[in-house]
């Protein structure tokens, strides 16, 4: 978090965004000055609060009851200290999900999915980019397969990336999750630098930062 503060001191046009509100508790717990800090970001629009859920849980073998306090003690505490819910159950690597998910993420005042993990079959690829999900009850939640997480700004898989999500969904902007690994590594200086780089570039996309939700 702090490294994500002081590279937006250099790059003011990064947006960031995290999934737990768990550990904004854990933060203003044990480091209440800087979640202050973050709190502010949060404010002025350049922290995206995607979370939803109070972690990313297990979705496959836990009940409905823990489903169901994943989610209002998720909600519970974005209202309380970021001034809203969240619309959306940012999910991009839990493994596997219950049927049951669309029904209890639409109560708790989600209205999109996203996740990368449906991406990780070789057997069976999931077909699906930008979908609607219909649980066990017939509820609805608009979905989205993710980028792969824990990626460079990189021309060549970005521009796959784009091609193969225009295909399947005939949208031609596309999310990109520029950022240092697994276990929560965020964007490094040289990915921004790179970033920068190629927005000036007439034979490359736009690149711009922004929330997840302000594209669905």
């Amino acid at each position: 978090f702090r490294s994500v503060l002081a590279l937006q001191n250099d790059f003011p046009e990064l947006t960031y965004t995290h999934s737990s509100p768990a550990l904004f508790d854990w933060l203003e717990t044990h480091q209440p000055d800087l979640f202050r800090t973050v709190q502010t970001a949060v404010k002025e629009g350049t922290w995206s609060i995607d979370a939803g859920l109070w972690v990313e849980p297990e979705l496959n073998t836990l009940g409905g009851e823990s489903l169901a306090r994943q989610i209002l003690y998720g909600q519970r505490y974005s209202r309380s200290r970021f001034g809203a819910v969240s619309a959306i159950a940012w999910l991009p690597d839990s493994f596997g999900f219950s049927w049951q998910l669309p029904q209890l993420l639409k109560l708790g005042g989600i209205d999109y999915f996203a996740t990368q993990k449906i991406r990780w079959n070789e057997a069976t690829p999931f077909p699906h980019s930008l979908f609607w999900w219909q649980g066990l009850d017939g509820t609805a939640i608009l979905s989205l397969t993710l980028p792969p997480i824990g990626t460079d700004v990189d021309p060549v898989q970005m521009a796959t990336h784009g091609a193969e999500w225009e295909a399947k969904t005939g949208l031609s902007e596309m999310l990109w999750l520029p950022g240092m690994g697994d276990h929560g590594g965020g964007p490094t200086r040289e990915m921004l630098e790179s970033a920068q780089r190629w927005a000036t570039s007439p034979c490359f996309p736009e690149l711009r930062f922004d929330s997840p939700l302000q594209h669905l």
